[in-house]
């Protein structure tokens, strides 16, 4: 059972937000927006409890290099930003000069993802070698291997792809 605990407007900082990702501890919520182009950094009065969120705190315009941010997830201690985009189907790395802060962000690096078609989500693994992307081009979930832990830039390959679009049986293994 489910029960409503609070929500939190983030139509003040932008009317499309397609994505959300919290900090380890729960105390930052960073949410992506494509009608300003924006990460937006939230950070939380208590911890996982987003009706405390505060205005945004710090902001990262990404409009030169992803337009459309879509999914995003935040890495290697906070020092690796990464956004999904439709628009060419490619995901971006962003290396923050102070962790956690996407303020500081500074592009490094994109990547070609196909054959994903318009990627939404992405997802690393604690180890940073291995990330997941999906999309609504294919509906399929994408396995993607880093020769190098959080480094979009080295070499990656794709290693896996499954057709999300079937349904679970109670054993979530089907």
């Amino acid at each position: 059972t489910a029960t409503y605990q609070g929500s939190a407007l983030l139509s003040d900082s932008d009317n499309d937000n397609n994505a959300m990702f919290f900090k380890d501890d729960g105390t930052v919520l960073y949410s992506s927006g494509d009608q300003n182009d924006q990460i937006y950094q939230y950070d939380l009065t208590t911890a996982w409890n987003v009706s405390g969120i505060l205005t945004v705190q710090q902001q990262l315009n990404t409009g030169s290099k992803t337009a459309y941010p879509m999914g995003i997830f935040l890495g290697d201690n906070g020092t690796k930003l990464y956004v999904t985009t439709a628009v060419n189907d490619v995901t971006h790395q962003y290396n923050l000069n102070q962790a956690w802060n996407v303020s500081t962000g500074v592009w490094n690096n994109t990547v070609g993802l196909a054959p994903e078609n318009n990627p939404i989500d992405i997802w690393f693994k604690p180890d940073g070698k291995t990330f997941y992307t999906v999309g609504y081009g294919t509906d399929k979930v994408n396995e993607w291997q880093l020769d190098y832990p959080n480094n979009i830039s080295i070499s990656i390959n794709n290693t896996q792809i499954w057709n999300y679009s079937g349904t679970f049986n109670q054993s979530n293994n089907k």
